[in-house]
């Protein structure tokens, strides 16, 4: 064999060697790419059938309060059935939210508006319950539940008038001091005119019950 054959032969078990090398790091670099995509599946499937759980633990307390205000009236309180409903609701949301495809953006738009809509009257229930309430507990409960309701006011805004169905709890948040401007902001961009409407009708209550009306303020303007 001629020096050159020599050297040629010596380095072909050194490229062979080379190659394994790569192939197996492709592999190994495979297997962990399946093995993560594995796991993730897994954690995607067990927060799934808990979520599952939990909707079904929500409606079954509903189902049991609504039975037992069948049984005697009164027994639980409307505010309380509501806040039932809307946590089954809610949910409910939660376990379409995780089964709906990504790039299904409409339908992933509506769901997370219908949870900011459900979220914002949760929070106006708690908010109600922690001024009546004579506990410390449940007044501390108060500024958290404000912050919620802010939250859920901004998102709303953002969405704008595809969150009309939002109406009803954006009227019902301007009664509270805190949150007013908040929900003035957002009623202007999803529904001027109910915005309108609202402030036309406390300005005629004021005016009936003798109070000099007050036109609200914009957020960030001056008198």
């Amino acid at each position: 064999m001629k020096p050159a054959d020599s050297q040629l032969g010596n380095k072909q078990p050194y490229r062979r060697s080379t190659a394994l090398l790569v192939l197996a790091a492709v592999m190994s670099g495979a297997i962990c790419f399946a093995s993560r995509s594995v796991r993730a599946e897994d954690q995607q499937s067990a927060r799934l059938q808990l979520l599952i759980e939990t909707a079904r633990l929500a409606r079954l307390n509903w189902e049991e309060a609504k039975n037992a205000n069948r049984k005697a009236p009164g027994t639980i309180p409307r505010g309380e059935l509501r806040r039932l409903e809307l946590q089954t609701e809610l949910a409910e949301l939660e376990v379409k939210v995780l089964g709906t495809e990504r790039t299904d953006l409409k339908t992933m738009r509506a769901l997370n508006t219908r949870t900011a809509i459900i979220d914002l009257e949760l929070a106006l229930l708690e908010i109600e319950r922690a001024q009546v309430a004579s506990n410390r507990d449940e007044v501390h409960r108060l500024k958290p539940a404000r912050q919620s309701a802010i939250r859920a006011l901004r998102q709303l805004h953002d969405v704008g008038p595809a969150a009309k169905d939002g109406v009803p709890a954006l009227v019902a948040a301007l009664d509270d001091p805190e949150l007013a401007r908040y929900a003035r902001c957002a009623l202007r961009r999803i529904s001027p005119a109910a915005l309108k409407e609202t402030l036309e009708k406390a300005i005629n209550k004021e005016a009936v019950d003798g109070v000099k009306p007050e036109v609200p303020v914009e957020p960030g303007r001056h008198r």
